[in-house]
């Protein structure tokens, strides 16, 4: 369930202008690159669709395995194919068919094909391999076989995640060519993904340093002729360990108020996805979707940026034209009901330490029990406490230091009465 609270911009100065940046993003031809874009500086780094087959989750608790649906418009590099075939690498020896094939999802780079496997019943079961809760370790249980861009085959297991290390092989269908791999996720620090590919057995550092969207081509379900299929989009997936999105859509982009979609920022990576441009027709080519921005948010310090396409030429050169514009800090405060004089977390952004500070101003019914909870941007709820408000300053230490980095919700709830916050860790 979402959590629905009112926020609020930080007007830095009467003085200053809107920080408003015009970029042109360009894939190239065919849409033979993959970028990746950093809001903050306007940076872009480039790789080729064909770079990489595998990705690996770098977060602390990832278990997720991604692979490159990326592809060029032309037919000369077509996408890698991955299937599910078995349990048995060994007995694994038959190309596989069309009703095996996965997919990614495109909600989460913690969570790919090889995870979205999963029976959904089994909390231990990450899809490629089950977890350990003792160990902490995941052993692989599944096969799989990846259909390179070539058009050969080769069967893959992913034969643990131990003490941070993925380990994995791979060998053609008649058993030769055997080759071991492992991805040491403290070799990639301040990464999202690490890449792997598997027809040079190379372990890849693809990524910036900074990035926040990332420009590439997907695989998603689509209506075609009436039936669902999957069909490849050009679009935008955003790196949700620095930001998360909201989507404005029926909105008068000049004037949309932030406020208004505050409740509305996911970290599902395909918010802005391909939706924002639609192909008029083959010979006009791509129009814009006019009434419709995005607000992007930093999780480091809350900066919020509102995202306004402004062109796409489709494959001949594979640009897009966007503006950004740096609409403030985000304060995301309620305001303080009549109880209260003040309130506010200090610091926030926070490390591994915040309070809770609340100034009462007159005393509660039921000897001032409240309820203080932390939730999650989705709405989940984390933490939840039953404490007392006296008249005058009262102080909660919040648990910060069990949370990894990214935005929260503190709120607090007496009588008919609440106060919610944003608490951004770092």
């Amino acid at each position: 369930m979402k959590h629905i609270y009112t926020s609020l911009l930080v007007v830095l100065s009467l003085s200053l202008q809107a920080q408003v940046e015009d970029y042109v993003v360009s894939m190239q031809g065919d849409y033979a690159n993959q970028v990746f874009f950093d809001m903050e500086t306007g940076d872009v780094s480039s790789i080729s669709q064909d770079s990489w087959d595998i990705a690996f989750d770098l977060s602390a608790d990832g278990t997720g395995i991604v692979f490159n649906e990326g592809e060029t418009r032309s037919a000369s590099t077509p996408r890698i194919r991955a299937f599910l075939v078995g349990s048995d690498f060994d007995a694994t020896t038959s190309a596989p068919t069309d009703d095996q094939e996965i997919l990614n999802d495109e909600k989460s780079w913690s969570e790919g094909a090889f995870n979205l496997v999963a029976d959904d019943t089994d909390p231990l079961d990450v899809g490629w391999g089950m977890l350990d809760e003792a160990t902490q370790t995941v052993t692989g249980t599944r096969v799989f076989i990846i259909q390179l861009r070539d058009n050969s085959y080769k069967k893959i297991e992913f034969t643990s995640l131990s003490g941070g290390v993925f380990s994995g092989r791979h060998a053609n269908l008649d058993g030769t060519g055997e080759t071991s791999f492992s991805v040491d996720k403290t070799a990639y620090p301040g990464k999202r993904l690490a890449y792997y590919k598997i027809s040079t057995d190379e372990v890849l550092d693809l990524e910036p340093a900074e990035w926040d969207l990332k420009f590439t081509r997907y695989y998603q379900f689509a209506d075609q002729f009436g039936q669902p299929q999957q069909y490849p989009f050009t679009g935008i997936l955003h790196n949700d360990a620095t930001v998360d999105v909201a989507e404005a859509r029926n909105v008068d982009i000049d004037n949309v108020d932030f406020n208004d979609f505050a409740e509305d920022f996911s970290d599902e990576i395909d918010i802005i996805g391909a939706d924002w441009k639609f192909l008029e027709s083959f010979l006009i080519g791509f129009e814009i979707e006019e009434d419709l921005c995005y607000f992007v948010r930093s999780l480091d310090d809350g900066t919020v940026y509102k995202l306004i396409f402004d062109d796409f030429t489709g494959s001949d050169l594979g640009e897009t034209t966007l503006t950004l514009e740096n609409v403030g800090t985000l304060s995301a405060t309620s305001e303080l009901p009549s109880s209260l004089s003040s309130a506010f977390i200090f610091p926030n952004p926070a490390f591994d330490q915040a309070d809770l500070r609340i100034e009462l101003n007159r005393a509660l019914p039921n000897n001032g029990e409240a309820q203080l909870a932390i939730f999650d941007q989705l709405g989940r709820l984390l933490t939840n406490e039953q404490v007392e408000l006296r008249p005058g300053v009262n102080q909660f230490d919040l648990p910060v230091a069990s949370l990894t980095s990214g935005h929260y919700l503190v709120r607090l709830n007496w009588g008919t009465e609440h106060y919610t916050q944003s608490l951004f860790v770092r």
